[in-house]
C-alpha cells in the first residue's frame, strides 16, 4: 500500500514576530476493507497577545473511507518542546466514533503554550490517532506530515485537494426544484431545522466529539419526520442548506436516503479509494465534503 502526504510549510515575518504555519493532508490508503483513517491537519505557531508567550495550535478534520466503522476513536497531540526539555500531550477526542464511507467526520483543536525563545524553534507536533477495529486496538501517527509506518509516492508539491461542487446545470435544477416547493412546506422546513438547530448549542453538546450527538434531540426527530413526510421533495432544500456550508446537514441526508440509497454510498467509497491525478500529474486528495458532494450529485440527478 501506498500512500502520499501534502505538507505546506509557510513562515511570515511581521514587524519582529514569527508565524507557522503547517498544513498536512493524507492521501488515502487503498484499502478494499476494514478501517481507513484520513486526515486534513493545521499547525499554527506564533506569538499570543500576552507578552513573551508563544503558541502551537493544531487544528483537524479526521474521516473513516474504510468500510467499517471506527469505534472509540481518540486523537492525541503531541507537542515536543526541546527548547523547554519537555513533552506535553493533549487529548481533544476520546471514545468518539467514524462510521464508514467518508461521509461522517469529526473536527478537533488542541494548543500548547510556552515561553518564546531565540533563535527560534519550530515545533513539529505529532499527532496519534486510535481506535477499535474488529476488537483490537488501531493506531495511526502522524508526524512532521508523514504517516509513520507508510511508503510516499506522490511529490508533494503536485498534490491539490478535491473540490467537488455543483454544475451550472445542476445548480439551476437545484435552483428550480426549490422554487416549485410550495411555500407553507418551506416555512415548515425552516422552523423544525431552527428548532434542531438551537440545540447544538446546548450545554451537554459543547465538547461532543461524534456528530450524531446532534441528532439525539425530540427536535431532530420532528424535523426528520417532517422530511421523511415529504420525501424527495424535501431533499433540494437540505441540499441547498449543505452546499452552503451547514455541514450537520449531511446527518438528515443520509437518515433519510441510506436504506434505499445505500450502493450509491459503495461507489462513491470504492472511488475515494483510488489513487487519480490531473492531466499535469497532480494528485488529487480526496476529502469528506467532496465525498458528502458527489452523494448529492448523484441523489440529485434522481429527482
Amino acid at each position: 500500500m501506498k500512500t502520499g502526504i501534502k505538507i505546506l510549510a509557510i513562515s511570515a515575518i511581521i514587524v519582529v514576530l514569527f508565524l507557522g504555519v503547517f498544513t498536512l493532508y493524507n492521501l488515502p490508503e487503498q484499502k478494499e476493507s476494514g478501517v481507513n483513517i484520513d486526515y486534513d491537519i493545521v499547525c499554527l505557531q506564533g506569538l499570543e497577545n500576552i507578552s513573551g508567550i508563544e503558541h502551537v495550535k493544531v487544528n483537524g478534520t479526521i474521516w473513516n473511507t474504510g468500510q467499517k466503522n471506527a469505534n472509540n476513536v481518540s486523537v492525541t497531540v503531541i507537542y515536543t518542546d526541546i527548547a523547554h526539555n519537555k513533552v506535553v500531550r493533549n487529548t481533544p477526542i476520546e471514545g468518539a466514533e467514524l462510521l464508514s464511507g467518508g461521509m461522517h467526520y469529526i473536527n478537533f483543536e488542541s494548543k500548547y503554550l510556552r515561553e518564546f525563545v531565540l533563535p527560534k524553534t519550530v515545533m513539529d507536533p505529532s499527532i496519534l490517532i486510535e481506535w477499535e477495529e474488529d476488537g483490537k486496538l488501531k493506531t495511526l501517527t502522524v508526524k512532521e506530515g508523514v504517516r509513520s509506518t507508510e511508503e510516499i509516492n506522490v511529490n508533494p508539491s503536485l498534490t491539490i485537494i478535491e473540490n467537488v461542487e455543483l454544475s451550472e446545470d445542476e445548480k439551476v435544477k437545484l435552483s428550480n426544484l426549490i422554487e416549485n416547493i410550495p411555500e407553507e412546506v418551506k416555512q415548515e422546513f425552516n422552523t423544525k431545522y431552527r428548532a434542531w438547530n438551537e440545540t447544538w448549542d446546548e450545554p451537554n453538546l459543547a465538547y461532543a466529539s461524534n456528530p450524531r450527538m446532534f441528532t439525539q434531540s425530540r427536535q431532530y426527530e420532528e424535523f426528520l419526520s417532517f422530511c421523511q413526510e415529504h420525501d424527495k421533495t424535501i431533499w433540494p432544500l437540505l441540499f441547498q442548506k449543505y452546499e452552503q456550508g451547514d455541514n450537520f446537514v449531511n446527518m438528515p441526508i443520509l437518515d433519510l436516503t441510506y436504506t434505499e440509497y445505500g450502493p450509491l454510498l459503495d461507489e462513491i467509497r470504492q472511488e475515494s479509494t483510488k489513487e487519480r491525478y490531473t492531466a499535469e500529474g497532480a494528485y488529487i486528495a480526496p476529502r469528506a465534503r467532496s465525498n458528502v458532494m458527489k452523494y448529492i450529485k448523484k441523489l440529485l440527478a434522481l429527482i
